[in-house]
């Protein structure tokens, strides 16, 4: 007995007892990481959740994922959304190719990134500006796509509107033009703008 004992190194025992110690240490230290990692991914996904439409389809575009701001806007269960594609949302004002080309881009493993007129379960209409990331296996194939979106249907309706203000604008010009001599002038009355009829008539040219 007094041989074995004798037999081990006091300099090996004491390498491997740090060893040892520098695993644990190491363990834990892992452990620490992870679980601050997981709380980091936690409140992204959590602000995420709260600011964005978000989605995730597998390679062939299948939903697997959407969050509550997605069910929200587009006033589908989630049940109802999960394992169909994108084309529930079709509201068809878009052309085939607008979607061909954004296909080609992700599907080269791009992000593509452009504005959507989405169609929601009860019929109406909104727009969303959106993101979509694939994600990359070892052969540069996507196996997924993120798609992160923006409501931005109150700043279309606002631009439509003011498309429309400005088509009103020149037509009431166009008819004034048509059927009316017109005349601007400043405070001291001269003459800073006139209409093709003021000219027609007075027989004046602009200059």
């Amino acid at each position: 007995m007094t041989e074995i004992i004798e037999s081990f190194n006091p300099i090996l025992i004491f390498a491997g007892f740090l060893i040892l110690s520098g695993l644990i240490s190491s363990g834990v230290l892992v452990t620490k990481r992870l679980k601050v990692s997981r709380t980091r991914l936690h409140d992204i996904q959590a602000a995420l959740d709260e600011s964005t439409i978000v989605a995730i389809t597998d390679p062939k575009g299948i939903i697997t994922y959407v969050n509550d701001k997605f069910v929200e806007i587009s006033k589908y269960e989630e049940d109802e959304l999960l394992g169909r594609n994108h084309n529930i949302l079709n509201s068809g004002y878009h052309p085939p190719e607008f979607f061909r080309n954004l296909w080609k881009t992700i599907g080269s493993g791009e992000i593509w990134k452009g504005e959507i007129r989405n169609k929601a379960k009860n019929g109406s209409f909104y727009w969303v500006e959106t993101t979509i990331v694939p994600f990359l296996n070892n052969k540069n194939k996507p196996y997924q796509y993120v798609s992160i979106r923006t409501d931005i249907t109150a700043l279309k309706t606002t631009e439509a509107k003011l498309k429309s203000s400005l088509k009103e604008v020149k037509d009431i010009k166009f008819a004034l033009d048509q059927s009316a001599i017109v005349a601007v002038t400043d405070e001291k009355g001269i003459i800073t703008n006139v209409n093709d009829r003021f000219c027609e008539i007075s027989q004046y040219s602009r200059k």
